[in-house]
């Protein structure tokens, strides 16, 4: 008994790992193509369904005024996470700290696993606490 529960919690264990790498790939994607200003390219990795409520110009448009605001992307790290999966969909949430050429900021992007591929669903930011 001891031994199918340590397999089912290394399982899950895995599982969530796996999710959070690949969430945090695109993550990745996402940020490096904000410090490169290409944000056509930024948003391909936005979910299809969520572009459907917030279209990609919109996405585009808040990135870009973020950018006015906090200024040149200098660098990023991933600080937590956390993950879900009802009815067989994942989604992960990941917070970064993320550092402008004006200041830090707390973000937080949330995914979802669509055709075994992460895409991003939601995306906010707050200032850092000192």
């Amino acid at each position: 008994m001891k031994t199918k529960i340590l397999f089912l919690i290394t399982l899950i264990i895995g599982i969530t790992s796996c999710a959070v790498k690949n969430a945090d790939e695109t993550g990745i994607f996402f940020y490096n193509m904000i410090k490169i200003n290409d944000f056509d390219q930024a948003v391909t990795v936005i979910d299809p369904e969520a572009a459907k409520h917030t279209p990609l110009q919109v996405w585009k448009e808040g990135l870009l005024q973020k950018q006015n605001r906090m200024g040149q992307l200098l660098s990023y790290q991933r600080t937590d996470f956390y993950t879900d999966t009802i009815d067989n969909i994942t989604r992960v949430s990941i917070e970064y700290t993320v550092k402008y050429t004006e200041g830090i900021l707390k973000e937080k992007l949330q995914f979802i696993c669509r055709n075994e591929k992460y895409f991003i669903t939601f995306y906010e930011f707050n200032e850092a606490d000192d």
